[in-house]
């Protein structure tokens, strides 16, 4: 008999998340696109934001991100209710998967979508199916076919990383609907 703790079925089955290379034999200074980073460093704006912060920096953050809600509302015109903030995308599709997911519910995603979206997913027991990327890109239809009665969330790449492709706001409304 063992006291270890015994993981959810299938954790131990997940591959883990491999992001992309930070460092490549030969090359002084590679510049990484793969993980959304700014080869070119902060933006001004970011280091004057941070530099104001910076007293109160010791002080925990607002988890609901208030102030960055209601801004994000307002420039929008939209329900500030309906956003979600996260530290990292991959937070909000844990956060996402973990209130919509249970066992034998799926998501669909493209065949070159952010892994994030698998591994979440199966973490929270649902299957994966995965839609055709031909040209490297979503393709509605293509995941339509794939959503049937158990789909719970369609995740989508736009613009897409690591393709670089991008749907158009009608191939988008054509999801929603």
């Amino acid at each position: 008999m063992t006291d270890a703790p015994t993981p959810k079925p299938g954790i131990l089955d997940i591959a883990p998340y491999v992001g992309g290379k930070s460092k490549i034999d030969g090359v002084a200074e590679p510049m990484k696109l793969s993980s959304n980073e700014n080869a070119l460093g902060a933006g001004q704006k970011a280091r004057d934001a941070y530099a104001a912060a910076i007293d109160n920096i010791h002080i925990y953050p607002d988890g609901r991100a208030g102030k960055l809600r209601d801004a994000v509302a307002e420039h929008h015109g939209l329900d500030g209710e309906r956003l979600i903030f996260g530290n990292g995308s991959d937070e909000v599709f844990a956060l996402l998967n973990q209130t919509y997911l249970e066992a034998g519910d799926n998501i669909v995603t493209g065949q070159y979508g952010f892994l994030a979206y698998r591994i979440s997913a199966l973490a929270n027991q649902a299957s994966v199916k995965l839609a055709p990327e031909p040209g490297f890109k979503a393709e509605v239809d293509a995941i339509l076919e794939q959503v049937d009665e158990r789909t719970k969330i369609v995740y989508i790449s736009s613009p897409s990383n690591p393709t670089g492709s991008y749907n158009t706001a009608e191939e988008t409304r054509r999801l929603h609907a």
